[in-house]
Parts: C-alpha cells; structure tokens; sequence
C-alpha cells in the first residue's frame, strides 16, 4: 500500500510537506496503484483526505483525462471518497494543492 501512495504522491497527491512532482500520469501505473489500496481499510485518516482531494480536483478540472488517465478505478475511489466523511477545512485546502500539483500534468 504504501508503493501504491508513492506513485499517487510524485504524480500531485497533496500528502506530506509541499514538494515537486515528479511522477507522469501513466494510466496503467495510476489505476494499478488505486487498485493496490484495496477497500482503503488500511489508509489513515489524512490519506483518505488528500485522495479525495486529489480525485476531487482531478475530475472537476479535467474530467475527461480523469476518465482517460484513472478510469474504473479513478471513478470507484472518487464515488468511495465522497461518501465518506471529511474534515471540510482541511479537505478544501488539499483540493487547491492538489489542482495545483496536477495542473501542466493532466
């Protein structure tokens, strides 16, 4: 799981200090990735916060490079998260960071 958040970091998700991207957003490694995180039993509480952030900011700004890009996998985590509860302040604050992270890439 945590090679699984290491891919989703170096490609914009806002988790841990502010840092460079570097990752490309390669379809096959990214819904491999949302795939390994299983049913997320195993995330904490800030990864299921910046993972709907980044999800969230991903598929309002680039709906269709989401589909592309995270597909099946990227639409089951994206409905997942939204039916969780979230800490809305810190929620609001991952998102822009997470819209940042991801523009010039998606």
């Amino acid at each position: 799981m945590r090679a699984a958040l290491e891919v989703l970091v170096a490609c914009g998700l806002p988790l841990g200090a502010p840092r460079p991207t570097s990752g490309v957003l390669e379809p096959i490694a990214l819904q491999a990735a949302l795939v390994a995180l299983g049913d997320g039993a195993g995330l904490e509480r800030s990864e299921i916060d910046a993972l709907a952030a980044w999800l969230s900011a991903f598929a309002h700004h680039w709906p269709g490079r989401f589909a592309r890009v995270l597909g099946e996998p990227g639409r089951e985590w994206l409905a997942r998260t939204r039916a969780m509860p979230l800490d809305d302040d810190r929620y609001l604050k991952l998102r822009r960071i997470a819209g940042e992270n991801l523009a010039g890439r998606a």
